[in-house]
C-alpha cells in the first residue's frame, strides 16, 4: 500500500508570513502564560527563602508574557549574534547591541535568567523517590509542543528523530 496522505503544516500563514509569526503558531501564549506564573512563583519562593520579611509589594517580580517575549527574543538573537560575554550587548561600546539594550536593561535580564522557570520544582519528588519525573522541569515545554505539532503537522512516511 503507497502511502499518499499529505504532507507538511496544516495551517496557511498567508504570503505576508514571517517566521516570528509560525513560532508563536507553534509556542502559543498559553506557554508564556504558564512560563509567567511559574517564573513568579519560583522567585517569589526565593525572594522568600533570602528574607522572612517578603511581602508582594516589595517584590520587583510581575513578569508579563510580553516582558517573556522580549527576554526570548533577546536569548535568540545572542544566539544568531554571538559576542564573547553577555554584558557586552548593553556596553558603551561599539559592541552595544540597541536590538537587544532597547527590549531591556541587564539588570533585568539577569534577574529573568536567574529566575526563569517552566513547573514547580517543589512538585516533584526528589530523585530515588517514587514519582520522580526526570522532565518535570521541562515538561511543559515538551506537552505543548507534542500537542501543537501533532494539530500542526502532518508528517511523512519516512520520519528520523534526533
Amino acid at each position: 500500500m503507497e502511502f499518499a496522505e499529505p504532507t507538511g503544516p496544516t495551517f496557511d500563514l498567508g504570503i505576508d508570513g514571517a517566521p516570528i509569526d509560525f513560532f508563536l503558531y507553534l509556542i502559543p501564549d498559553s506557554f508564556f502564560e504558564t512560563l509567567c506564573e511559574q517564573t513568579n512563583l519560583y522567585a517569589h519562593q526565593r525572594e522568600q527563602q533570602k528574607d522572612s520579611n517578603w511581602t508582594e509589594e516589595r517584590s520587583k517580580w510581575k513578569l508579563t508574557v510580553e516582558e517573556l517575549k522580549g527576554y526570548m527574543a533577546i536569548v535568540m538573537y545572542m544566539g544568531i549574534c554571538e559576542l564573547p560575554n553577555y554584558r557586552l550587548y548593553w556596553s558603551d561600546s561599539d559592541l552595544n547591541q540597541p536590538f537587544v539594550s532597547n527590549i531591556m536593561i541587564q539588570n533585568r535580564y539577569e534577574d529573568l535568567s536567574g529566575y526563569l522557570h517552566m513547573a514547580d520544582s517543589t512538585r516533584n519528588p526528589h530523585r530515588g523517590q517514587d514519582g520522580h519525573d526526570v522532565l518535570h522541569k521541562v515538561g511543559p515545554i515538551l506537552n505543548v509542543v507534542k500537542e501543537t505539532w501533532a494539530e500542526s503537522m502532518n508528517l511523512s512516511k519516512n520520519l528520523s528523530v534526533d
